[in-house]
């Protein structure tokens, strides 16, 4: 079941969105925003073996503004940190008005029962001109399920991805 506006303004007033803007709220969805934070592709060849190598990524870095340009990757971190309760999960979408200028959403962003954190997100520029965002700016949004029961572990015991609060690369398997 899809959580609607009324229950996600209930969630995120008991702490499960930090920080909470009421006006984020969607009929069944949350709006994330860039937190300014971000990581980029560097230019070259790179060879990666999927869950060990994550070295074509720069540093994190803070900005307050960024231009996309075309064909680059960039993973990006929201600026709410939301907490997922134990018997609910929750999926990114790119807001729809952002997908318009040309950008797509690399990784939909799954959050299972018991997810701490910022999401992290990775944007391309698929359109042949550069592409400029802003702190703040509206770029996914974070539809919530309720699960039919409550996991056996949850993330916080499963996950490898805890308290994220930054754009976070690959980390190796457990």
């Amino acid at each position: 079941m899809i959580v609607i506006d009324k229950s996600i303004h209930e969630w995120a007033l008991s702490g499960g969105v930090s920080p909470y803007t009421p006006e984020m709220v969607n009929p069944a969805s949350l709006d994330l925003r860039w937190s300014g934070l971000f990581r980029e592709t560097f230019d070259g060849n790179f060879r990666y073996t999927v869950g060990r190598s994550s070295g074509a990524w720069t540093k994190a870095e803070e900005a307050k503004t960024m231009l996309l340009h075309p064909g680059k990757l960039y993973m990006l971190d929201t600026l709410e940190t939301v907490i997922i309760p134990d018997d609910w999960a929750g999926l990114l979408e790119l807001k729809s008005s952002v997908a318009r200028l040309g950008i797509t959403l690399l990784n939909n962003g799954y959050f299972d029962p018991g997810y701490k954190g910022t999401a992290t997100i990775i944007l391309e520029n698929r359109a042949p001109w550069m592409i400029e965002i802003n702190k703040n700016t509206r770029l996914v949004q974070m539809i919530l399920y309720i699960c039919t029961n409550k996991p056996d572990k949850t993330y916080q015991e499963t996950g490898r991805y805890i308290n994220v609060q930054e754009p976070q690369l690959a980390i190796k398997e457990k």
